[in-house]
């Protein structure tokens, strides 16, 4: 599985993490950046793929970024889900596949890489 970053990256877009985070919608032009404490003159802009920082911090934050930041309890409740003991129970489970005898009788390639998949060695 990737990483919690890529899964929050993923499962959140910049625009939503934004609004959970800061509470406001993300701006369509030029921000304050709201990881340093530049209130003089908008250093930052909003773009797909992140907020990218012109100014002190001269990078770009992501979604996780956001969260991890102002709302680590997201963070922390989507670790539990992803990181769930419950995981290894549904695994255990789909060990126990069940072949037919006709399903051990074919040659199918698809059948003989689930078989090893999950750990059946009498096929």
């Amino acid at each position: 599985m990737s990483s919690i970053r890529d899964y929050i990256n993923n499962k959140y877009s910049i625009y939503d993490a934004y609004q959970l985070s800061l509470g406001a919608p993300a701006p369509l032009g030029k921000c304050f950046c709201p990881f340093h404490d530049n209130t003089h003159s908008p250093a930052a802009k909003v773009y797909q793929y992140g907020l990218r920082c012109f100014g002190e911090c001269n990078r770009v934050y992501t979604s996780y970024d956001f969260l991890k930041k102002f709302r680590p309890d997201i963070i922390e409740q989507e670790s539990k889900v992803i990181l769930s003991p419950e995981q290894p129970k549904q695994r255990q489970k789909l060990n126990r596949l069940v072949l037919t005898p006709d399903d051990r009788k074919s040659n199918s390639k698809v059948i003989q890489l689930i078989a090893e998949y999950y750990g059946i060695v009498d096929f």
